[in-house]
Formats: C-alpha cells, sequence, structure tokens
C-alpha cells in the first residue's frame, strides 16, 4: 500500500488533552451494542459462567502498531494524555521541514479524512526501532520516531515530502471512528493497556 503524496494537514498543537467524543459516528454505530443491553450479572453468577461456559481465551495482538496508535485516546485506558506532556517521555519530537528548518510534533488524530486505513507502516527493524528509542546513558529519551522515520527516507539535505510524511504518521493516532471494530472489543472485553514487549523489532 502507497502512503499519499499531499501533506497531512496537521492540527495545531497543545499540551492539553482534546475533547474525546465515545459516541460512535453514524458509520459505526449499528455495529455497537449499548452496554445497557447487557444482562445484568452477580459475581457469583458471573463465575458460574465463565466456569462451565468458557473454554478457550483468546488474546488479540495488533501486530506493528503500539498501543498508543490504536488504544491511546481509549477512555479510561492508561494513554497518551493520562498525564501531562511534560512527564511523557518524547511527547513532543523534532521533525525537519521540507525546507530544512527544524519544527516540532505530537501525537495527532489520523482519520478517515487522512486515509488512515491504507497509510503504510512505519519501520520497526530492530536498528531504526533502536535509533527512535534514542537512549543516552542508559535512559531511552523516546523522541527520534519523526526523524528516524525521515532519515529512512531521506538520508541527506533537507526531507522530501514523502519522507516528512513518514516522520508524521510516527506521530499517529487513529480512534474509534477509524477502528470501530477493535474498539467495540476493548468495550466488551478486556483491553490491557499495561503489557509491554522487551524485544526491539524483528
Amino acid at each position: 500500500m502507497g502512503f499519499c503524496s499531499a501533506s497531512l494537514v496537521l492540527p495545531n498543537f497543545t499540551f492539553a488533552a482534546p475533547a474525546i467524543n465515545t459516541a460512535p459516528s453514524a458509520d459505526v454505530a449499528p455495529y455497537v451494542v449499548a452496554a445497557a443491553h447487557e444482562p445484568h450479572l452477580s459475581a457469583a453468577q458471573m463465575t458460574s459462567l465463565i466456569r462451565h461456559h468458557i473454554k478457550y481465551v483468546f488474546v488479540i495482538y495488533q501486530e506493528n502498531r503500539s498501543f498508543d496508535s490504536y488504544f491511546g485516546t481509549y477512555p479510561g485506558a492508561d494513554g497518551l494524555y493520562s498525564q501531562p506532556a511534560s512527564a511523557t517521555a518524547g511527547f513532543t519530537q523534532p521533525i525537519t521541514n521540507v525546507d530544512g528548518s527544524t519544527g516540532t510534533i505530537q501525537p495527532f488524530l489520523i482519520g478517515p479524512a487522512q486515509y488512515a486505513a491504507d497509510t503504510d507502516d512505519i519501520d520497526h527493524s530492530h536498528p531504526l526501532t533502536t535509533a527512535k528509542m534514542d537512549v543516552v546513558n542508559g535512559a531511552a529519551l523516546m523522541d527520534h520516531f519523526a526523524l528516524t522515520e525521515e532519515k529512512k527516507y531521506s538520508k541527506t539535505g533537507n526531507p522530501s515530502l514523502l519522507a516528512k510524511q513518514f516522520g508524521e504518521l510516527s506521530m499517529a493516532y487513529e480512534d474509534c471512528d477509524t477502528v470501530p471494530i477493535l474498539w467495540n472489543y476493548a468495550s466488551r472485553f478486556t483491553l490491557f493497556d499495561h503489557v509491554f514487549e522487551d524485544m526491539t523489532g524483528p
């Protein structure tokens, strides 16, 4: 899948958490079952049902995507805006503009208007993931995701528009309107927001 050649339209960034509307859009609403329609069971009833009816447990991992990419704004999850930006390593990242000037970028919502379902994958190889982490004196600063993606596509000189777009993509996240099925699973089952992988890249 290719990456759109038009420049991404980024919002004005602030350190405040954006207003999050958890109501599904008109396109998603027909596939959502309201919690009010679920049966109300006691803990004993739930335990009995689990012991007698559950034979398998499925754990869904989304390959090559961070938790924050899909669930960073999920209500109640420990995600993008759970703490102040100043307390979140890498929340603000340097990025090089196509004219050579240095700018910054923070997490931004990429949605259907930017064809988020068709955007390319950022690099998750071992060498580039390590470079993105930017480990200094044993501490991961987590602040070179955008720059590392840019340099992959424009190794010298000013970045091309394509390179800058990949740098921007590394800071994008989706919400319930872009990945409604995953958010529906999270609302109906269990969402793990503190599962960490200690392996960097394939």
